[in-house]
């Protein structure tokens, strides 16, 4: 997993030399669709992980639904 994470971020290092120093961003789609700025959308080969936190105050006051949900994030989570 690291090889693979440490192999993307130089892939896209490289990409970011052939964009001239313009920088670059990973968005959801729905962020671009309701941007009011000229984007250029560029595809990806691989999925990109990222590392997410979930903090919450006290797990025993969480309700139900909550609970359900983080054993659902927990389930596939890679570490």
């Amino acid at each position: 997993m690291i090889q693979k994470t440490v192999r993307r971020y130089e892939e896209l290092r490289q990409k970011e030399e052939e964009l001239q120093g313009l920088g670059y961003s990973l968005l959801a789609k729905l962020v671009i669709q309701k941007t009011a700025y000229d984007v250029a959308v560029l595809p990806v080969e691989e999925p990109i992980l990222r590392t997410m936190p979930l903090v919450m105050k006290d797990r025993r006051g969480l309700s139900t639904a909550a609970k359900t949900l983080m054993q659902f994030i927990l389930k596939d989570r890679v570490e």
